[in-house]
């Protein structure tokens, strides 16, 4: 079994805040704007979701590849002023941005993953931010 997924981020709950987040906090915590890119996507997955998927995955037969997640691709900007706001933090220094591909020639603007199989096949949800 292959089982891909996205970025990972925590739930709050043990204080632990990944460290994508961690820095826009710094930068808030500074009053400094931040630039986020709103035309890059990814499959943003809860830590905590993708531990019962795999959980789940491990009492069962699987073969093949399985991308794990939740339904919706969510961009850096939509997921950093979600995860803000999540966590209590002020997102109004948050600022979309536009990236292209002659700045940034070898990033994939959209890596998100079909994950309807994952939602299908698991009983384990796979929650947005």
């Amino acid at each position: 079994m292959i089982l891909r997924t996205g970025p990972l981020y925590a739930d709050n709950e043990n204080h632990i805040i990944e460290k994508r987040t961690i820095q826009l906090i710094e930068k808030i915590k500074e009053n400094k704007p931040i630039e986020a890119w709103a035309n890059v996507y990814r499959t943003f997955v809860n830590v905590n979701d993708l531990s019962s998927a795999i959980l789940e995955l491990s009492k069962i037969e699987f073969n093949g590849i399985l991308h794990a997640g939740p339904i919706h691709k969510e961009s850096y900007y939509s997921f950093f002023k979600k995860r803000l706001k999540q966590l209590g933090w002020d997102n109004s220094l948050l600022f979309p941005i536009k990236i292209s591909k002659e700045k940034f020639p070898y990033l994939s603007l959209d890596t998100s993953l079909n994950t309807q199989k994952a939602q299908q096949f698991l009983r384990s949800k796979f929650h947005t931010v």
